[in-house]
Order: structure tokens, then sequence, then C-alpha cells
């Protein structure tokens, strides 16, 4: 069910030059530079062509509670639906920051969003404005990071997840709020799930849907979880939530919807159909229907791509 996607030879004596002892120092500590990278990946949305967000910041939270900010030069708002997926034209993630010499043992990170001319448009190209309700909870994630080679490690390369359909609430026809809802993991530390579903399940009597619409998969930690919506108010949140979901693309060449769910943390994951996503509302208990016939666990490797069928 599951199946991860598995010096020419001298002909004289070089001469040697020896440099000052007053260099060594500074050649060691530039050999021993840390470097942070920190990318932003946005999950699928049905109905949606574009969603225009500035994300000027970074926010790092370290062991003791301090808050390091790091500019990321997205100032201005862009189109961040295009790193959903991965095409020819650009990469599946967007490049926050590279940064050199960061130093610390940290507990968390998030991206800060700005509303700057911010609009989700509709596939009808409807513009909706977009409100701020709050900006992201920081992802868990422990890490350290040290100029010394003797202490910590030297990189850490972060991908950061922007879940749309859990963090877009439909407060009236004429505007949406944004309360981010973001995952992390550590890039060589995760993997992929990429699913089909066969086109009679989605279109047939079971979901009836024509076109996929409505139609999604989530993402549980942990095997033979039972499936519930994303809910947080605030107050009040399920115990355990989906941390990911995929909307449904059609593949006319083989006649089947797919799916996919990007930069999971290694481990066992349940995955859970269900034909009426478009109920969930993320700040309300909502009861979606999850087909139970067509949840299954699934294991994710480092580095690799596993391979589903719903059916």
């Amino acid at each position: 069910m599951t199946a991860p996607t598995p010096a020419p030879s001298a002909t004289h004596k070089p001469a040697r030059h020896h440099l000052p002892l007053l260099l060594l120092p500074a050649l060691l500590l530039g050999a021993c530079q840390s470097k942070l990278q920190v990318d932003l990946a946005v999950s699928s949305l049905d109905g949606a062509s574009a969603l225009s967000l500035a994300v000027p910041t970074v926010n790092l939270k370290d062991s003791g509670g301090t808050v390091h900010s790091y500019d990321t030069g997205y100032d201005s708002s862009l189109d961040l639906l295009p790193y959903s997926s991965d095409d020819q034209d650009h990469s599946d993630r967007l490049a926050l920051l590279d940064e050199d010499n960061v130093s610390g043992d940290f507990t968390g990170v998030r991206p800060v969003f700005k509303i700057s001319a911010s609009y989700l448009t509709l596939d009808d190209g409807t513009k909706i404005p977009l409100v701020l309700g709050d900006q992201a909870d920081y992802a868990d994630l422990s890490f350290s990071l040290s100029k010394s080679s003797t202490s910590g490690n030297d990189t850490a390369h972060l991908v950061l997840t922007l879940e749309l359909p859990f963090s877009l609430i439909h407060t009236s026809d004429s505007s949406y709020t944004l309360k981010p809802v973001v995952r992390v993991a550590k890039k060589d530390e995760s993997g992929n799930i990429s699913g089909t579903i066969p086109q009679a399940i989605i279109t047939g009597s079971t979901c009836g849907s024509a076109a996929g619409s409505g139609v999604a998969v989530y993402a549980y930690k942990g095997s033979g979880v039972t499936p519930v919506d994303y809910y947080n108010d605030g107050t009040d949140q399920h115990s355990y939530q989906p941390i990911a979901s995929s909307a449904l693309s059609y593949d006319s060449s083989n006649e089947d919807y797919t799916f996919e769910l990007r930069y999971l943390p290694a481990g066992s994951y349940t995955l859970a159909l269900t034909c009426n996503a478009g109920d969930d509302q993320p700040d309300t208990d909502d009861a979606l229907d999850f087909l139970s016939d067509y949840t299954q666990n699934v294991s994710v490797s480092s580095g690799a791509t596993a391979s589903v069928t719903l059916q």
C-alpha cells in the first residue's frame, strides 16, 4: 500500500607557502561559520488561483524565550500559491532566509505575515480581501546552531508550510480572516506522500463531486488515528488535530485524482478522505464526514516519497 519512492600527478615538488600565524584563527573561524536557511511552502487550496501576502520577517525563539527576528526582504505582497507545487518555472519553496553566523539553542520558528494589498483570488477571478487575525503560533522544533565546530550543528535548513485550509476563516462574502497555521520540518529529515484516488470514488455515488471540488485528504501524526476536522477557536481545540491537508488534482492521462502532502517529518501518519472539506471552518467544531473505507496508515522516510492509492 505504501512504497517509499527509494589530483593530477605532479612532475615537480611544489613550493611551500607559510601563512602568518595571526591569520590562522580568522581562517578557522570562517570555516566554521554557521548557516540557517528557512523556506516557505504552502498547502494546496481548492477553488483558489492566487493568494497575495507579504512575509517580511522570520522569528526564532530560543530556549530562554528570547525572540530573534530576521528580515526576509518580502515587505510587499507576492503570490504564495505557486509554492503549493513544483513546476518548471519555479521551486516548490520560497526562500525566506539564508543567514550566516546564527548561533543559539532554538525551540520554535514562525513566519510573520503582513497584509499589504492582500487578496485571495478565486478561480472565477473574484478578489476577496484578507484581514489578518493573529500571527502564527511558533512551530515547535528544537535545534542548535553554533559558530564553533565543537558545539552544536553548523547548518540548519528548515521548511515552514502554511496550511491554508486551516488558516482561512470565511467571515463574510466580502472578506477572509487569516489566522496562519504553520508547521515546520528539517528539510533533510522530511519526506512526502504522493497519492492517487480512482475517479469513480470521487465522481460516483461515494462522493458525488463532478470536479473533485470540496474533496480533500487530511494527514494526522501517528497510525490508527480517528479523523476529525481542524478546530481551534483560540480557547478550545481538538486534542488531536490534522497537521496537513491536500486538495485534489485531476490527472487526465490516467483518469484519476491525485494529492500531495509535502515536507512531513519522517514517521507514521494516518490519511483520511473527506468529501465535504469545504465545510471545514477552522474556528468551529464541524461534523465532517470521513470515508472510513479509504483511511490508510502510511510511513514517511527522510528524503523519500511514499506512494499511496486510496481505494
